[in-house]
């Protein structure tokens, strides 16, 4: 830093409760790896949640190596609306897995990377270009099944 500044502790790690739980177990995680090894993690939150809680700093320098959220934070609620993955600094082929939750990813056009992951599963990605993808929560049918069709009738008084 160059000038002052402060540090704004979240009122829920500053009370000093025994056990906070900044991220919770059932949030949906997105883990991207490099090919250094260097990985880190955004969250997908469920329900409702403060997110303003959730802001990261400044973006460092172009080339060092970043990963958030377009809105500058580390947890975002990806079923409401697709949210983009900002990607800097790193070493391709990246490795992109879901763990807690199913996502829809795609990198902007759509046509490169355009998969859906279980939770468990994971795409590698490989072309340098992007640098930015796409994640929404999109709900994957699990049960398909054929209802009987039926008609109704109106009457009409003469």
């Amino acid at each position: 830093m160059t000038g002052a500044g402060q540090i704004i502790i979240p009122e829920t790690i500053a009370k000093g409760k025994e056990s906070v739980e900044y991220f919770p177990e059932d949030w949906g995680k997105i883990i991207v790896t490099d090919a250094t090894g260097i990985n880190y993690t955004l969250y997908a939150v469920k329900g409702e949640t403060d997110l303003s809680q959730y802001e990261l700093p400044p973006a460092p320098p172009t080339g060092m190596f970043d990963i958030r959220y377009s809105s500058g934070r580390i947890a975002e609620d990806i079923n409401e609306s697709m949210k983009t993955i900002e990607i800097s600094g790193v070493v391709y082929p990246l490795i992109v897995r879901a763990e807690g939750m199913d996502m829809r990813l795609k990198d902007e056009t759509g046509k490169i990377v355009n998969v859906n992951l279980k939770s468990g599963e994971d795409v590698v990605i490989d072309n340098s270009t992007i640098n930015k993808l796409m994640v929404s929560g999109e709900l994957l049918p699990t049960v398909y099944s054929l209802e009987q069709n039926y008609r109704t009738h109106s009457t009409q008084a003469l």
